[in-house]
């Protein structure tokens, strides 16, 4: 585990809303992601079937493993993710402008909330309203 057993505990109980030690299942997501995983929905909705509705600290463990252990396992090339965004890089300069961008994460794929296009917007959006791939790329892969 990356952080300490404690310490994940204090964000589980962070996002305990009743006051019982326990999340909705349906918050796992946003909880792993807070921990620093990048699951996609479908690695979570795996990992959770069979979970109860309202999830306890011990429930949450295990399925927080797999999360971490599956993400470690996770391969990805950097170059699949240029080979990708060149497709809308229409200008071939190495840049996507902000709205086609936004449009692109909520529709397509796995489609982001308009709050988390946002936020990655917001980290990574030149004052010229422009992306580049480049610190896209950086920011989403969380490489430097």
């Amino acid at each position: 585990m990356n952080h300490s057993i404690d310490y994940v505990q204090d964000c589980f109980l962070v996002f305990d809303k009743v006051g019982d030690s326990r999340i909705d299942k349906k918050q796992v997501g946003d909880l792993v992601r807070a921990l620093g995983l990048n699951p996609t929905n479908k690695d979570i909705d795996r990992v959770t079937k069979g979970c109860s509705q309202r999830m306890t600290f011990e429930e949450f463990v295990p399925t927080y493993q797999a999360l971490e252990k599956a993400e470690s396992e996770k391969e990805f090339e950097v170059s699949s993710f240029y080979e990708g965004f060149k497709v809308f890089d229409t200008e071939n300069k190495g840049t996507l402008k902000e709205a086609e961008l936004k449009d692109i994460l909520t529709r397509l794929g796995e489609k982001l909330s308009e709050d988390e296009a946002n936020a990655i917007l917001g980290a990574v959006v030149d004052s010229d309203g422009k992306v580049s791939v480049d610190s896209l790329i950086r920011y989403v892969t969380n490489t430097n």
